[in-house]
């Protein structure tokens, strides 16, 4: 080798070290004003509906982001998880703060996790009505879980009517499709029972007896609170409808053109949203070369509990 090409390989190598190094300079820089701004087109905040909280809502915009905790609810036990795990970000699918405060007091529920977040640094992002109705969202992946294809949206009318940055799907709130096989509701019980990880779920249906031979072929799903779409799931061509909660006499319209109606519980039908997120961020993050950690909170989801005795 000529000493003209010796040094251009050493000078070669020497340009590959130092791109690495901002590289890897840029990774452990990412500021939270940047990655909100970065996660409100992830996850199309102008979905979210005009009541609702979805965005940054506790935060120094200047400090940076190297660890985020994702969960459904943000409590105090998640803000302790959040401390001890040394994430600087969490992002919950539902807000922490939803209504207007007046103090901010370690002596009261829903105020002091408030208090404890700021005073430990941490900042809070919510992707909720927004994450329910986009492309990809909570209502896409749990109709994904169910084994459901050719979906459709139940309600398109969001309030937000202008164009998304992200995406070219249908957006709305609920999924109907159709399993790719034929099965009993035995069997598709057996399905909701494994994806929503729950041991019992209440259902309804204007018939009486035993649905268990009842064939399933085509099914609605609905995360959270379905009430706003009982006129719509009224009038679904579909066999079964899968719901977080609905109130009593909404069900008793659902259910009167003979389809089963089954309620999983709100925060059921919510806690699947951190696996979804979860997947959302770390795939950005790996797409754009950003260094920063994703984790699960195992402490912000809570389910009714069944008395049995």
């Amino acid at each position: 080798m000529t000493k003209e090409r010796e040094d251009i390989t050493f000078y070669f190598k020497v340009n590959i070290i130092i791109f690495k190094l901002i590289i890897q300079f840029y990774k452990f820089n990412m500021i939270l004003g940047e990655l909100s701004s970065c996660l409100d087109k992830v996850f199309c905040k102008n979905l979210a509906m005009s009541w609702d909280k979805a965005g940054l809502q506790i935060g120094n915009l200047e400090s940076e982001v190297r660890r985020i905790l994702v969960t459904l609810n943000v409590t105090d036990a998640v803000a302790d998880e959040a401390a001890s795990l040394g994430a600087g970000l969490i992002v919950a699918h539902h807000p922490l703060m939803f209504n207007s405060i007046d103090t901010i007091l370690s002596s009261r529920t829903g105020e002091k996790e408030i208090l404890k977040l700021v005073e430990r640094g941490i900042a809070v992002y919510a992707a909720h009505t927004n994450y329910d109705s986009m492309e990809g969202g909570l209502n896409d992946f749990l109709a994904s879980k169910l084994g459901l294809i050719d979906l459709e949206v139940i309600d398109k009318q969001y309030e937000q009517q202008d164009e998304v940055e992200n995406g070219s799907g249908e957006r709305g709130i609920g999924r109907c499709g159709r399993l790719a096989g034929s099965m009993t509701f035995n069997e598709f019980a057996a399905e909701i029972k494994d994806v929503f990880k729950i041991d019992s779920f209440t259902w309804m249906r204007k018939e009486e007896g035993d649905p268990g031979e009842v064939k399933v072929g085509r099914v609605a799903v609905a995360g959270g609170s379905a009430n706003s779409l009982t006129d719509k799931l009224a009038d679904m061509d579909c066999d079964v409808i899968v719901v977080g909660e609905i109130d009593y006499h909404n069900a008793l319209k659902v259910i009167e053109g003979g389809r089963i109606l089954v309620a999983v519980g709100h925060g059921n039908s919510e806690k699947i949203a951190v696996e979804g997120i979860s997947a959302i961020l770390k795939n950005y993050f790996e797409e754009n070369n950003i260094e920063v950690d994703v984790l699960k909170s195992s402490k912000g989801d809570k389910s009714w509990r069944y008395h049995i005795g």
